[in-house]
């Protein structure tokens, strides 16, 4: 069911509402009982802001003071020197980089260690920071979203406002793969409006994505907006 989980949320991940999904995946890691996973799905939730950011944070934030508890009843202490470098943070983005500092979290015998613990704790205390700085500037345009839904009823043009501009706001984020999940999430309410199918055609090709915006005119003119 890993990879199951794991392709659900290359696909949904970052949308606003897919906290369901991530309730999901965290229910079932837990009922395996799987610290590895639950340590990697912790800070992975904190990448991206969704509607339950906060409350996932205060769960990552429990992990990380459990996994403190048991460095400390092994006898070990966690330094107060900051560790979370530059080159840390511009590791931060590169593929990999959760896997191996969830992987470092345990020596060869199984037990914590307590400068790696301490970096996982940085990391996720830093995505955890970028998202809601993002949360805030965005949080204005989901709640204006009154039906994500499609209907043949026309939208109202706040409605229509609020799309353009949010998608103008993502556009200038630079995250193509944010861009583009969210014209995906966009069409379905905005499916029978021609500007929109153009809009995003033309952005994507723009970007490179000629196969995403022929795939895109091609629903547009067969099944919307014929």
């Amino acid at each position: 069911f890993d990879s199951l989980f794991e392709r659900a949320m290359s696909l949904v991940g970052k949308d606003y509402l897919c906290y369901h999904l991530w309730d999901k995946y965290i229910e079932f890691e837990n009922s395996q009982k799987q610290l590895i996973q639950l340590a990697t799905i912790y800070i992975n939730v904190l990448k991206f802001p969704t509607k339950k950011l906060h409350k996932y944070y205060g769960s990552f934030k429990k992990l990380v003071t459990s996994l403190e508890q048991e460095v400390t009843l092994c006898g070990a202490e966690i330094s107060s020197g900051n560790l979370y470098t530059s080159e840390a943070m511009e590791a931060e983005e590169s593929e990999g980089y959760i896997s191996s500092k969830v992987a470092g979290l345990f020596d060869q015998g199984g037990h914590l260690k307590p400068e790696a613990l301490k970096q996982y704790l940085f990391a996720g205390e830093r995505f955890y920071q970028r998202s809601s700085e993002l949360d805030k500037e965005i949080c204005g345009f989901e709640a204006s979203i009154k039906r994500p839904f499609f209907h043949v009823k026309p939208l109202d043009d706040d409605q229509l406002e609020n799309w353009n501009l949010y998608l103008d706001f993502v556009e200038k984020n630079g995250d193509f793969d944010w861009a583009v999940k969210l014209y995906e999430r966009c069409l379905i309410p905005c499916a029978n409006y021609s500007e929109f199918w153009i809009r995003y055609a033309e952005y994507v090709d723009a970007k490179g994505g000629r196969e995403i915006a022929n795939y895109a005119l091609g629903r547009a003119s067969s099944c919307f907006v014929k």
